[in-house]
Order: C-alpha cells, then structure tokens, then sequence
C-alpha cells in the first residue's frame, strides 16, 4: 500500500476523492485536501546560518560597484575608459598625422595601427627651403645641404672686393671665393655654422688684382707643407688658394690650413696623352671649371689633332666611325682598347657613291692599321701612306673599322684616332 508522502506526489483528483493509506499498520482514508493542506508551504524563509556554506558563498562574491554600474550603464559602442569614481566613457583610438587606424572602436574587429609614412607627413620643423636634417652634435636640426670631404655637390660661390682686409663668416660648407683685390689685402680665416662632426670642407679664393700689381696676405690659417702663398699678382691677373677646414666630433672648425696655391699664367706646360683632359678657367657651371678630354680638342691651325669615338660593337662587322670630316684630314695613327674579351679590328678610308648617295664604296685599309689585335689594355699603332679623309671634289670620304675575331662578348671597341688638318 502506498505511502501518505507517494500519495501527495501522485494526486490528481479532486478534493473530495479519498485516498487509503497504511500509516503504523493502521489504515486510514483522507482526501485530496487534507493532503495538499499537511504539505508545507510554497513560500518561506529561513536564517543565513540554517544554510551550510551560505555565508561564505555570500562573502567571495564582488559588492556592487559604481564603475560596473557606469559600465551597464553605457549603450555606446567603442572601448571602455574609466574617467573617474563611478564614471566612464567609451572611446575611439583616432589616427595622427602618419598614423592610419583602422577599427578603431573594435567593433568590427581587433584595432590595427600602421605608419602612414609619407613626404608630406613630415613637419617642416623650422627647416627652410634648400636644408636637410643633419646631427649638430647633440640633437638633429635642419641644416644647408652641403658636402663636405670632396663632395660631388659644386661648391656656392661668393663674389666679393676688398681694398685692406677680408673675412668670410657664417660659410656652411664648401666656398668657391672671387675677391677682387683693390690694395694689398689681408685675407684672415672665415667662420662657420652648422658643419658635420670630424668632415673636411674647402674653400677657394680665387684673387684677381684689380688697378695694380696686389699682394695678399693670410691670417689665421696654418702652412701645409710647400705651399708658398706670397705672391704678388699683377694687375689684371690671377692667384687661386686652396684652403681646408677640419671638424671635431662636435662638429667645430678645429684646423684651417692653406694647401694649395698657384698662378693660371705661369703653371708650366704639361705633356698631354689622348685620355688626358684639359681644364679651362671658365667657372660658369656651379663654380667648378670646365673640362673636356684632349681628343675632343679640335686644333685648326695644321698641328696634330684627335678624337676619340666609343663604338657599341654587337659582332664581328663593319662600323662606320666618321663621315666627311673636314677637321681631320690625314690620319696618323690610331690609340685602341674594348671594355672585355678581345677582338680584331681594320681602319679603312672609302669614298660616297656620290653626294646624294652615302653609301660607302671603294673602301681601302689603311697600311699599319689592319689587323690590329685589340683587348682591354690600351695599344697604339702608327699609320703610313696616303690616308687623306679630305674630300675629293663632291664625293665624301668615309672612316669605317671592320671587326673580326670577336671573342670574350667586347661590347664597346674603344679608338682614338689621330691626325693633321
């Protein structure tokens, strides 16, 4: 028989209906109702402490806090920052000038953040125009861009006049000086700003004496060895001095010495090879002289000249190097070399068709240029009989060179061609 408490789980009849039960051996009939009322309430209370482990529990857990309170609080998207007791807001991490951001909020996805490093996110910084950063020995600053140590940069000139003495100041860098001397000047050492740590700079004077003979002096500058500055420079003339200045590690002047000294119209004549280059006093381009190599020095006064042409070679063939000449008129002789390998090459002389038609004809090797055996070392070779590239009547003369034997891929053949007007 089942129990009063089986009953009471199991009943679904109405109040009225009767249920047996075996209580102590005893049996007995209730209803419904008298079961549902012996049953204990559905809502009660009981003491913390009639609870095992109730207060413990209560204990490990976080107390009510403002900034959690702020933080359920917030319906803005982004990433949380407490901004005081209690108080918070939500933020974006924004991009600054060469910065790019992206999902800056974190909504999206995870905050990326990259360099968005160009020429126009760099600050000017005080520069101005034509400087570049340089270290002035304790911090980068802008500076003149200047090259020091023989630097390809040309030099800024500076034109100037002094009748007793002269001094350059603030230079900040290489100087190309042209002081016209009107008296007997004293020329002392010049100052400078913002130099690199442990360079050398150079200064130039180019001196000109101007109504009479002038004799410089120098102040402040030590003596390399040799160098004998103590000219007296006629009227009209010219005495250039070389002088340098050396930097410490904090990029102040430590040493300025003078290093060279000469006089254009009175340097001794020098013997000249075809490769070598002639310097003329003309300054026009930045400051530095012009140059040019001695083959493209064209002499019209019937005395020995020359040129020199680079010929792009792809194989053995023939190559036309000059047509109708009117400078060059009897070869001589020929100077050779090619960039690599080795190859065999022969001077020829042949007319023009005609004056209309330039297609070369007739062509003769020139005795003493055929055959030549050319390679990377620089050979010369003399030539004889009648090698006139002068015009005969209308018809044109043509220089070609025919290759052979081309070993070892030469790709430029090198001649420097020689000959009387």
């Amino acid at each position: 028989m089942p129990k009063i408490s089986e009953l009471a789980a199991a009943a679904s009849a109405a109040d009225t209906d009767q249920l047996a039960a075996n209580q102590g051996g005893t049996t007995r009939r209730v209803t419904v109702g008298q079961v549902r009322a012996g049953l204990a309430s559905a809502t009660h209370t009981h003491a913390i402490s009639e609870i095992a482990n109730l207060q413990a529990s209560l204990d490990a857990k976080q107390p009510i806090d403002p900034d959690l309170t702020a933080l359920a609080a917030n319906t803005t998207n982004g990433l949380w920052a407490r901004t005081g007791n209690g108080t918070g807001a939500a933020r974006t991490i924004t991009a600054g000038s060469g910065i790019t951001v992206t999902n800056g909020d974190g909504v999206a996805g995870n905050p990326t953040i990259a360099l968005n490093f160009t020429l126009a996110n760099i600050p000017q910084s005080g520069a101005t125009a034509g400087q570049v950063l340089k270290w002035n020995g304790s911090a980068w600053a802008p500076a003149n861009d200047e090259v020091g140590s023989g630097g390809a940069a040309a030099p800024s000139i500076i034109t100037a006049s002094a009748a007793s003495t002269y001094q350059a100041t603030g230079l900040t860098g290489d100087r190309v000086i042209k002081l016209t001397l009107t008296g007997n000047v004293t020329i002392t050492a010049p100052t400078f700003t913002g130099l690199a740590p442990n360079s050398v700079y150079f200064v130039r004077y180019e001196l000109t004496a101007s109504g009479g003979a002038r004799t410089p002096s120098f102040s402040g500058y030590t003596l390399a060895s040799g160098v004998d500055p103590a000219r007296t420079i006629p009227d009209g003339g010219s005495l250039f001095i070389d002088t340098e200045a050396h930097t410490d590690a904090s990029g102040a002047v430590s040493l300025q010495r003078l290093i060279g000294a000469y006089d254009v119209g009175s340097e001794p004549a020098a013997p000249l090879a075809p490769d070598d280059r002639i310097v003329f006093s003309d300054t026009s381009e930045g400051g530095r002289p012009k140059s040019a190599p001695v083959s493209d020095i064209r002499d019209l006064s019937g005395r020995a000249v020359a040129f020199t042409d680079h010929i792009p070679i792809s194989g053995n063939g023939t190559y036309v190097i000059l047509e109708d000449n009117t400078i060059l008129g009897t070869i001589t002789g020929v100077t050779y070399r090619c960039n690599t390998g080795t190859l065999t090459a022969t001077l020829q002389i042949a007319n023009h068709t005609s004056s209309s038609n330039l297609t070369p004809a007739g062509a003769a090797s020139i005795s003493g240029l055929t055959d030549l055996a050319v390679s990377t070392a620089s050979a010369r070779a003399t030539a004889t009989g009648a090698n006139t590239m002068g015009k005969s009547g209308t018809t044109g003369r043509v220089l070609q060179v025919v290759v052979t034997n081309a070993t070892g891929s030469p790709t430029v053949l090198t001649l420097t061609v020689r000959g009387t007007t």
